[in-house]
């Protein structure tokens, strides 16, 4: 359904089963949202989780894990517009800009490098301690190296960015 853009049928789903959808099959039709990038039916489903509680996005023991996921899918499909909306819509949240950092290196978007690497200097801080350099490499993307030798020469120290380099059969690196 989402894939090919029947918004309201998957409105008519939501409605006809009242809220009752499992978890997983939400984070599945928000992951399916995001890889096709339509930001309409993001924002309405986000919507729609805040005034009817349908969902344990927002209200769930680990709904700071559940927004990183999806600010995390956001980030590995290049959807600028997807992070600037979660940033913007829930400012108080604890992001895991490391994570997402590393996800750039998926979409190889220099922009939302540089974005989440502003907004971990500027964050008090992250979840998770993973290493940009070897997600780049692992990827191949080697023209963001030089800028986070630049930038982000805390992380080159604990990189193996060149064994994963090998075993990703990045030569190029």
């Amino acid at each position: 359904m989402i894939g090919n853009g029947y918004f309201n049928l998957l409105n008519q789903y939501i409605e006809r089963k009242n809220g009752d959808i499992r978890r997983s099959f939400y984070f599945q039709i928000l992951e399916n949202i995001i890889k096709v990038g339509n930001l309409n039916i993001f924002k309405y489903l986000l919507e729609l989780n805040e005034e009817k509680n349908y969902f344990y996005l927002i209200r769930s023991t680990s709904s700071n894990e559940n927004l990183n996921d999806i600010l995390s899918w956001s980030t590995l499909y290049g959807r600028t517009e997807f992070i600037l909306l979660l940033l913007e819509k829930y400012p108080m949240q604890q992001w895991n800009f490391k994570r997402a950092l590393c996800n750039t290196a998926f979409c190889g978007d220099m922009e939302l490098m540089k974005l989440f690497h502003y907004k971990i200097e500027n964050s008090p801080s992250s979840i998770y301690d993973v290493n940009v350099f070897n997600s780049c490499a692992a990827h191949g993307r080697i023209s963001m190296i030089p800028w986070l030798s630049n930038n982000r020469p805390q992380d080159l120290v604990h990189s193996d960015m060149f064994m994963i380099a090998i075993i990703h059969q990045q030569q190029e690196l």
